[in-house]
C-alpha cells in the first residue's frame, strides 16, 4: 500500500474523530478542515436512508424524514508509481 495514502487516511481519521460530529457537521466544515491538513479540498457526500410508509387512511405512500446513514470523503494521492489516484473513506453514522 502507498505510504501517502496511509498518511492521508490517518490524517482524515484523526480529524473526523477529534473535530467533527457527523450528525451536525456540514460539508463546508469538513472540507475546510481537511483542506488545511491534506493540502487539497476533498469531496464530501452525505448518504441518507430512504424510508417510506403507507398511510393506512389514504393508502398513499409517504416519505419519512431522511436520516443520515453515512458520510463519504473523496480525495487524491500520488501513488508509489508517481501516478495520481483517487480514493475515498466512508464513515457510518449511528
Amino acid at each position: 500500500m502507498d505510504d501517502l495514502k496511509i498518511f492521508k487516511e490517518k490524517q482524515i481519521n484523526d480529524y473526523i474523530y477529534t473535530n467533527i460530529n457527523l450528525n451536525h457537521a456540514g460539508s463546508g466544515d469538513i472540507k475546510r478542515g481537511l483542506k488545511t491538513i491534506l493540502g487539497e479540498e476533498p469531496a464530501v457526500k452525505f448518504v441518507y436512508k430512504e424510508s417510506m410508509k403507507i398511510n393506512e387512511t389514504t393508502g398513499k405512500v409517504e416519505r419519512l424524514p431522511n436520516e443520515l446513514e453515512s458520510v463519504e470523503i473523496y480525495y487524491t494521492y500520488i501513488g508509489s508509481d508517481n501516478i495520481p489516484h483517487a480514493s475515498h473513506m466512508t464513515y457510518i453514522v449511528n
